[in-house]
């Protein structure tokens, strides 16, 4: 089978070979005519889009041997290299890419970030020291060494070699932010915050400058200087509109209601429309905090009062179809909830309703009325103000939306004839308004017919959506266009039809989920309509005509699999096999539906083996295969795949998952040393996994129990090493924040956590209790007691919500763990719980247990009890007890110790018990 495979690929590489050939002979070549060249590379895009990337990598090898002039396809090989964590072919191909190209910033970059990669850090450094001392005078060069040395940890540096960027007029953002960053974490706050400022004058990008501005916040947050400097900027007219919101929002989670109001209020005064409609919400939410529903409505007359513009404003496109929101939506919405919220929406109602009858004319108030009617279901009402609603002038998609509405609403109250009434009515508007032609216009009014049972229209609409959007070429819009379409399909009964469009939205997919989504959702489609048992006579009846067809015979397997039939499944991609013996696909599908037939194991072994045999590059069959061992009962054999898988060539976390399977084969406690003896084994045997952090981790964790703490030292050491390199690369801020946590729990390299933690609040673009938290965890386990307090008591003023504050005092408590001085733990506990009431959040019964728990692991038990009472359960101290009884001859029913006329319990008094004389006795005092 090998030979087979390399034949077909031969004929891939002679049929490019060719191509190149004619592409020379011929200049003309074009989208309609495309070169068997551009088919492969189309071939290998379509192949990287479903994520099958070794196939890709197969082609565009093939694809760079035969055209090494294309540089792009060459490009794109490397990019994959990477992906896929060979970074020494990546190297090896950006050097020669360097060759045809010696001064394109990209290659250079990714050259050295190969090297790296590959552990050639001194080769790294010598290259990027060279194209200084070629260019002295560039900064690009700078900054490309600096971030080597950033990775490889030298501070010092980095620092010095950023500097020198700016100094040669690189004034990159991201440069000011590495150098930000490493001043923070060195607790030199005037420089980063220097380094911050100099980083939003570098950008010209809103969205940027918003996020800084956020660190920049942080930073001061940090410092425990946040209202000062808010104030002091505003005093200097620096003060943005993101740092107005951020200051707000601030006041708001520490109570200052009043404060909050002021400062949204001038926020109001400097957003753009869409930054004003959050700014609203949050304004709508403090009023009602404030019982100030009266506020609410007097900010949303005034607004209102002016001329709205029905300007469509935005659109929201989800897997429940599209939303077009228009000028003043948001403000009437937030109006309703915050009444709603309160429980007075009624009052709301009545008070426009007599607005409406002053003044019938006012388009805000009819659409304000409309909505209310709608949220309480009286559809007759809400239908009559959208009717009226759609008339109004200018004639736009406003209307057109209303007029929809209005028919919804009569649907709704099942008035068929005033439905088609309307929808006639819009059919004449549609003609005479612009625009109505958008795909996503008309999306948005298929998902409110969609939502309302108008099946019929709806179709219309979303096919209409979908002709446009396919004229265009509009890939994006498509995937959720198709989705309504195929919903609608789906509730007329329509299956094929809607089988065809999921079909067509898994195509045109362009992420796995939405991808896995549409085909779960054509297997649906067909079994509701029977259409698998359709195209099974279909198909055979076609297979009699063209029996080695291989189209109809893997539609039939399709089918068969579909439906459950098994065996039937088998039989046609057994033939599949016959016909197209380098398929791997077709030895996938027979292994997989072995495993439905458990007798038929074996078997399912035998077709994973000829799949891997076609594929020695996929770890989901190595995977496949050893599970099959597994569940036949063979763990050695499983354990003989797993370690064939390490042999063959797979990215590292498949490698990775490879060691953790092995390790779980044999999970019974007290195997330690048979898990060290395989992994040391491993890492001998393949030295690539010398560079696995998951097994040294392993290893780590395995001697330390086992008490050889020297050799848990060695291992954590290589762990920390390649971790801290992944994560530095990633600079993903979760990935900070996991990491400094998983060293917390592991109880290890406190002062690294602490810098990891430090790092991760620095580069969090937003305000979020849980940096603080960990970042607390991290002081504590360093012995800083007092910054601890001061990053939690910042935690707590970014709590809103109190979902929260249980996971927060989880954390507080998971920091005892870390804590070497356990009296200076439970001295922060108790200034933490003064410096805050408890009684103005919501506090769950958790809560309260949480920290019982703190107390009573600290030795406490009076301050465990106090918080233990607060969740509602009574602890056996706090009871108090009478016995043992007599029942001797049954004597002790007719007893009266308690008489039932009592209003108390006279705790001193005695009874005649079993064996003596009994009294009440408090657990706490005989304990």
């Amino acid at each position: 089978m090998a030979n087979t495979k390399m034949i077909f690929f031969l004929a891939i590489f002679i049929s490019i070979i060719m191509a190149n050939f004619i592409t020379k002979l011929v200049a003309q070549d074009s989208e309609e005519n495309k070169t068997p060249l551009q088919e492969f590379v189309d071939m290998a895009q379509e192949l990287v889009k479903q994520d099958k990337i070794v196939e890709a990598i197969e082609i565009y090898e093939r694809i760079v041997i035969a055209t090494p002039e294309d540089t792009e396809s060459r490009t794109q090989l490397t990019k994959l290299y990477t992906r896929t964590n060979q970074h020494e072919k990546a190297a090896q191909t950006y050097s020669e890419l360097l060759e045809t190209d010696p001064n394109n910033i990209e290659y250079q970059d990714e050259y050295v970030k190969s090297l790296q990669a590959v552990g050639k850090v001194d080769e790294a450094l010598e290259i990027a020291q060279s194209y200084i001392q070629t260019y002295p005078e560039v900064g690009m060069h700078y900054v490309r060494l600096a971030k080597l040395y950033d990775a490889e940890g030298d501070e010092a540096a980095a620092i010095d070699t950023y500097k020198k960027a700016i100094t040669f007029g690189y004034n990159d953002k991201n440069t000011f932010l590495r150098l930000a960053e490493h001043y923070f974490v060195n607790e030199d706050m005037d420089a980063a915050e220097i380094a911050l400022k100099n980083a939003i004058s570098a950008t010209t990008s809103e969205w940027d400058r918003e996020r800084i501005e956020r660190q920049l916040v942080n930073l001061y947050r940090y410092q425990g200087n946040l209202e000062e400097m808010f104030q002091k900027t505003e005093d200097e007219g620096a003060l943005t509109f993101e740092m107005q919101k951020q200051r707000a929002q601030h006041f708001r989670n520490i109570g200052e209601l009043q404060k909050a109001v002021k400062v949204y209020k001038k926020a109001l005064e400097m957003g753009n429309l869409y930054q004003k409609n959050e700014i609203i919400s949050n304004l709508f939410n403090v009023y009602s905090k404030q019982d100030r529903l009266d506020l609410v409505l007097e900010y949303f007359e005034t607004e209102t009062s002016k001329e709205i513009e029905s300007i469509l404003r935005s659109t929201i496109y989800s897997s429940k179809g599209i939303t077009v929101r228009f000028d003043g939506d948001s403000i009437r919405k937030d109006l309703i909830n915050a009444y709603k919220n309160q429980g007075q929406l009624d009052v709301l109602r009545t008070h426009f309703e007599s607005k409406f009858e002053n003044n019938a004319a006012n388009p805000a108030v009819i659409e304000l009325l409309a909505e209310i009617y709608w949220d309480t279901n009286d559809y007759q009402k809400t239908a009559q103000a959208y009717h009226l609603l759609s008339k109004t002038e200018p004639m736009d998609r406003r209307n057109i939306r209303s007029f929809y509405l209005a028919a919804a609403a009569f649907h709704r109250n099942n008035q068929p004839d005033m439905v088609k009434t309307v929808l006639n009515q819009v059919d004449i508007a549609l003609a005479s308004v612009k625009q109505t032609q958008d795909p996503s216009f008309l999306g948005a009014l298929a998902t409110i017919c969609l939502n309302n049972e108008m099946y019929d229209r709806a179709i219309i609409l979303a096919e209409n959506a979908v002709t446009q959007a396919e004229n265009a070429d509009n890939n994006w819009e498509l995937k959720y266009l198709y989705e309504i379409l195929a919903k609608n399909y789906i509730t007329s009964k329509r299956y094929e039809d809607a089988f065809n469009i999921y079909q067509k939205m898994a195509k045109n997919a362009d992420d796995r989920y939405a991808r896995e989504r549409a085909e779960s959702e054509m297997n649906k489609a067909a079994k509701a309509g029977n259409l698998y048992e359709k195209w099974i006579i279909q198909h055979l009846k076609l297979g009699e005509e063209t029996p080695n067809d291989t189209k109809h015979i893997l539609k039939l397997a399709e089918c068969y699999e579909a439906t459950d039939k098994i065996k039937e499944a088998v039989t046609q991609y057994e033939r599949l096999t016959t016909l197209e013996p380098e398929i791997t696909q077709w030895y996938k599908k027979i292994g997989d539906l072995y495993q439905k037939l458990p007798q038929q194991l074996p078997k399912s072994i035998d077709a994973y083996e000829k799949a891997i045999e076609l594929d020695k590059s996929s770890y989901k069959l190595y995977d496949l295969l050893a599970k099959s061992y597994i569940k036949n009962a063979q763990p050695l054999q499983a354990e003989e795949t797993y370690r064939r898988a390490l042999d063959a060539t797979l990215i590292q976390n498949e490698y990775d998952s490879a060691i953790n399977s092995i390790i779980r084969l044999y999970p019974n406690e007290g195997q330690e040393d048979k898990h060290i003896a395989l992994l040391e084994e491993i890492r001998q045997k393949f030295q690539k996994m010398d560079n696995s952090a998951v097994l040294h981790e392993l290893l780590g964790d395995l001697y330390n129990k086992t008490g050889n703490s020297e050799k848990a030292e060695l291992n954590y050491a290589k762990w920390l090493k390649i971790r801290k390199n992944e994560v530095n690369s990633s600079q993903n801020v979760n990935d900070l924040r996991s990491f400094s946590n998983t060293l917390l729990d592991k109880g290890l390299y406190p002062e690294t956590a602490l810098l990891f933690a430090k790092r991760s609040l620095f580069n969090y673009p937003r305000s979020s209790y849980i940096y603080h938290t960990t970042l607390g965890r991290a002081c504590i386990a360093n012995g800083l007691y007092d910054e601890a307090l001061t990053h939690f008591k910042h935690a707590l003023t970014l709590i809103s919500n109190e979902h929260y504050l249980d996971r927060f005092w989880q954390e507080v408590v998971e920091a005892n763990k870390n804590a070497n001085d356990k009296e200076r733990f439970i001295q922060l506990l108790n200034e933490l719980l003064k410096s805050i009431t408890l009684d103005s959040f919501n506090v769950s019964a958790n809560t309260h247990r949480i920290i019982a728990e703190s107390y009573a692991e600290n030795g406490m038990p009076e301050e465990a009890e106090k918080y233990l009472l607060k969740t509602g359960f009574v602890p056996e101290t706090a009871w108090i007890t009478l016995g043992p009884f007599d029942n001797k001859d049954n004597v002790g029913p007719y007893i009266s110790y308690i008489p039932e006329e009592s209003t108390q319990i006279d705790t001193t008094a005695k009874f005649y018990g079993k064996d003596k004389l009994i009294r009440w006795q408090n657990l706490r005092t005989t304990m």
